[in-house]
């Protein structure tokens, strides 16, 4: 079997593994005996979980930013609602075992610095395209100017991993449909009044 193969089975499998059981509760013999690979394979490509662990991550969030298109003529308003649509409809596909490893690492392995710098690196990462997503709707007269498009994608992106959490923990897309009424329907409506914190100074 090529090299390359044999790393692409290690990511898979750990990249489910992390997605269902989480990074702590996973071990390389898991892994390995997933992807159908000698314990000895895994050391060939990767000195370590953790290693592992960035690059599962580092996939996981381009995989994430893909479904957000940047540059388009279609409304930005409709283009966030779609990324956000996307990735709710793998949550439900996967019967809500599995979550956003930007959240799940977030908050698993905080007191790692390595982790911690990656999925903080992601998340900006995620929340500037949002942002950029928003300034054009707030270019094209669909999003309120008068709002901070950095506070709005933030809290945004914020309230989305928060609600992929209520509703791992319920096994419920309610959490979803409660953020996407609330962002999309109260947040992101162009209008007079925008909130104390979300305006520019």
């Amino acid at each position: 079997m090529a090299k390359k193969d044999i790393r692409e089975r290690i990511v898979e499998a750990a990249s489910h593994r992390f997605h269902e059981f989480g990074y702590n509760a996973t071990g390389i013999q898991d892994i390995v005996d997933a992807a159908k690979i000698p314990k000895g394979s895994f050391y060939a490509h990767f000195k370590s979980k953790e290693a592992l662990g960035l690059e599962v991550l580092s996939d996981d969030a381009r995989d994430t930013e893909a479904t957000l298109t940047l540059n388009d003529e279609t409304s930005p308003v409709e283009r966030l609602r779609e990324h956000f649509n996307i990735l709710v409809s793998d949550y439900h596909r996967l019967k809500y075992r599995s979550g956003c490893l930007i959240g799940d690492f977030a908050s698993e392995l905080a007191s790692n610095p390595n982790f911690r710098q990656a999925t903080l690196h992601h998340h900006s990462e995620w929340s500037n395209n949002l942002e950029a997503v928003i300034r054009q709707g707030q270019a094209r007269g669909e999003i309120d100017a008068s709002r901070d498009s950095g506070v709005l994608a933030r809290y945004l992106l914020d309230s989305f991993l928060g609600a992929v959490l209520r509703s791992r923990i319920a096994r419920s897309q309610d959490a979803y449909d409660d953020f996407l009424e609330v962002c999309f329907d109260i947040l992101l409506v162009k209008g007079p009044t925008a909130s104390p914190m979300a305006t520019k100074k």
